[in-house]
């Protein structure tokens, strides 16, 4: 499929609790959105945040530092 064109204009640090939900963020590379705060019903685990390249679940402490992005979904 068609790769997203990822372009970063401000590369803004900030905690990860700043992030809203929906908000997407970079950390070590890599986009995610922050999510509402989730429980795996199968694991225990804990999520707050999708990877956007492959859609994985992941959980950041609220101090983390991540870089705000200030992203674009373009549907065309």
């Amino acid at each position: 499929g068609e790769k997203m064109e990822i372009i970063y204009k401000d590369r803004r640090k900030v905690n990860f609790e700043m992030v809203a939900i929906g908000g997407v963020f970079s950390y070590d590379g890599s986009l995610y959105m922050s999510t509402q705060e989730a429980t795996s019903t199968s694991t225990g685990e804990l999520y707050n945040a999708v990877n956007l390249a492959d859609g994985e679940s992941t959980y950041f402490d609220e101090d983390a530092v991540v870089i705000q992005v200030r992203a674009q979904l373009i549907v065309s």
